[in-house]
């Protein structure tokens, strides 16, 4: 038992060649596919990003209708009470708080980054073959 536990690792040099051959295969493997993993890993982490970036905007456009429905509500009561000064006021304070970019402003913003992005993994993806 002693002896097998002073063997050292030196004295194992030989590698079965079928385990060479296996590990070779697996670097041309991975060393070919590397740039379209690393562009997949992109394209799922945009991907996840735009999603939230939509959902931003789909909110910020319910939140707006919200708020708007909220001050017509407001002058509504203005109104039936009698005070048509105020009333006007709470519009007034709705059409500029609400002044924000739209959802299509927001959608345009996002597909300009998209094209961006788009672009530059293209001259990713070039570099990486003629490499």
């Amino acid at each position: 038992m002693s002896e097998n536990a002073n063997t050292s690792s030196s004295a194992h040099t030989t590698v079965n060649s079928q385990i060479a051959d296996a590990v070779s295969q697996l670097n041309a493997i991975t060393g070919e596919s590397l740039p379209i993993v690393f562009s997949a890993a992109v394209y799922q982490s945009v991907a996840a990003s735009l999603s939230l970036a939509l959902q931003n905007a789909v909110l910020m456009q319910q939140h707006q209708q919200m708020l708007h429905m909220a001050f017509t509500t407001a002058a509504a009561e203005a109104i039936l009470h009698g005070d048509e000064s105020q009333a006007k006021q709470i519009l007034d304070l709705a059409e500029a708080k609400l002044k924000t970019p739209g959802l299509t402003n927001t959608v345009q913003e996002i597909k300009t980054c998209m094209e961006t992005i788009r672009e530059e993994l293209e001259k990713f993806r070039q570099q990486s073959t003629s490499a």
